[in-house]
């Protein structure tokens, strides 16, 4: 009899143990939950959110600022090791009449030619069919 008492107070010594851990345990994930929201709402920025750059203030992560990618060497446009591609020239043979590219109404056209030292425009030939 002796030894079953014992037992049982072992026994509802152990539940309350149990019932306290339950307790510690559902505290510690409100807790958890907490800080998760509260986490949250600090990294959310103007880059995570649709909220305006002004509003993010001096706490927090600052965000990089230009461009991630890396500089090239190459400055833009043509590159002077590309080699160039042009138009061929249309065969004398093909051309049926000149046209002047500037009409000789207009006064800046009556200059001498750079090319040819001639007056007037240059000819611009057009291809046959």
């Amino acid at each position: 009899m002796r030894r079953l008492e014992r037992e049982k107070e072992r026994l509802e010594h152990e539940k309350e143990k149990l019932t306290e851990r339950d307790k510690k345990l559902g505290e510690a994930e409100k807790q958890i939950a907490d800080l998760e929201r509260q986490l949250g709402l600090r990294k959310r920025n103007s880059a995570t959110s649709s909220k305006p750059p002004s509003s993010d203030g001096l706490a927090g992560e600052q965000r990089e600022r230009g461009s991630r990618r890396k500089k090239s060497c190459w400055k833009r446009g043509g590159q002077p090791i590309h080699p160039g591609h042009w138009r061929k020239p249309v065969p004398d043979e093909r051309i049926n009449k000149v046209v002047e590219v500037c009409p000789s109404s207009v006064s800046t056209a009556k200059s001498l030619s750079p090319e040819t030292g001639q007056q007037g425009g240059a000819g611009l030939a057009t291809p046959g069919d």
